[in-house]
């Protein structure tokens, strides 16, 4: 079961460049899923000290793909590089990809 997840700022603002850190837990065995970003502009994310990659607001995909294998049962770390302005401090995970 996957719902959003909100975030604490590592620096205290959301109006320039930030880091961003939240934690998902999951019970069951992990799976496959898409992590969307809605309200973020530009910048990357991993997840577990893993690198998924960068987006941008203006895509063309609206979601990272987030591999079964990097998540584990129990707490996982998710942190967020903004590169500019966040309107949100909530991301959404889904069990379906949104390319574009």
């Amino acid at each position: 079961d996957l719902s959003p997840v909100s975030y604490e700022s590592c620096d205290g603002g959301v109006d320039a460049s930030h880091f961003l850190r939240g934690t998902l837990t999951i019970e069951g065995e992990p799976k496959d899923t898409f992590l969307r970003l809605p309200g973020f502009h530009h910048g990357f994310v991993t997840v577990n000290g893993f690198n998924l990659g960068r987006y941008w607001e203006i895509g063309p995909q609206k979601t990272l793909y987030v591999p079964a294998s990097i998540l584990k049962q129990g707490q996982n770390e998710i942190i967020v590089f903004e590169l500019e302005a966040t309107d949100t401090l909530e991301i959404t995970l889904t069990d379906r990809e949104e390319l574009g």
